[in-house]
């Protein structure tokens, strides 16, 4: 595992906007590879540029951090932190678009992305984490490496790029100083 701490960078709204096609691009490979993010395959390109127009104004906002991992001039990964909007729960976000390129897998770039996420979290004010994550065994393998505890189960609430239902697993992660 190579150490990426150094290839991530935060996107304002200017940056995601500014890397709008490339962003859509990985997007559109991750469903197309099997990526549970809540798209179906074929993917089409407006439909995902619009999802990274949603977080430019969400980033604008103040209400989510996007992080990249850039490679040799190409986004190899991305995951975005989105603040949860209601009044009791100003200490929560939810992890969310983790994705890695096909290409850069199982070089720490998904791990590299979650510690800047986490880090920018705790950082916010934000130490209480959540995520989903369909049932699909390399998710939430992930995710229990990285940290996180399962915290529930619903029954066939993922529909995965092909259309086929899954279970959706909720992961939590309460951040401290040490973790973020």
């Amino acid at each position: 595992m190579t150490d990426f701490a150094s290839g991530i960078a935060r996107l304002d709204a200017a940056g995601i906007t500014g890397w709008q096609d490339d962003l859509a691009g990985l997007l559109i490979v991750c469903v197309a590879h099997g990526g549970s993010l809540g798209y179906r395959a074929p993917l089409a390109p407006e439909r995902a540029r619009a999802v990274f127009a949603a977080l430019a104004e969400a980033e604008r906002a103040g209400q989510a951090l996007v992080f990249t991992a850039i490679i040799d001039g190409r986004i190899a990964g991305c995951i975005a932190v989105l603040a949860e909007r209601r009044e009791t729960e100003p200490h929560v976000a939810e992890i969310g678009k983790l994705m890695v390129h096909p290409e850069f897998r199982r070089l720490g770039i998904g791990a590299a992305l979650i510690a800047a996420a986490e880090r920018a979290a705790f950082a916010w004010s934000r130490p209480r984490l959540y995520l989903f994550a369909a049932d699909d065994g390399t998710a939430p393998a992930f995710y229990d490496r990285v940290g996180y505890v399962r915290a529930g189960r619903i029954p066939e609430a993922a529909a995965l790029p092909d259309g086929s239902l899954a279970d959706a697993l909720i992961f939590t992660r309460r951040l401290s100083g040490d973790s973020a």
